[in-house]
């Protein structure tokens, strides 16, 4: 839930990765404390807790899943949102693309891929 008036982001976490945030002098914040959750579904009436994140250094915001194989890793996300955060929306998504293409050498993937940026001009 992202909060205009207190410039924040909450999030509750189901065993994801923390979310990438590329600050506006264009580092990354390695400083997060997300705390996890178990899987939606493992578990009847879990709770989550919220992490309430604030938006006033972020010039972007990526949350993605991650993959049981062989992964593309957090790492080289972590590069590409670096290197591409300044381009539009529609440069962000085909370059991704074409990345994953590349290195997984697929065109059609067996399991999901979710990744939703928020950006900040």
């Amino acid at each position: 839930m992202i909060d205009t008036k207190e410039n924040t982001i909450t999030i509750s976490n189901a065993g994801h990765y923390s979310p990438i945030i590329i600050k506006k002098d264009s580092s990354i914040k390695r400083d997060l404390d997300c705390k996890k959750g178990i899987p939606i579904g493992v578990i009847e009436d879990v709770s989550y807790e919220n992490n309430v994140l604030s938006l006033d250094e972020c010039s972007m915001i990526c949350m993605y899943t991650d993959k049981s194989k062989e992964e593309y890793g957090i790492s080289r996300l972590e590069n590409f949102i670096k290197n591409n955060y300044k381009n539009n929306q529609e440069v962000i998504i085909e370059k991704l693309k074409s990345e994953l293409k590349e290195f997984s050498n697929k065109d059609n993937y067996d399991d999901d891929i979710l990744i939703v940026m928020l950006k900040n001009n």
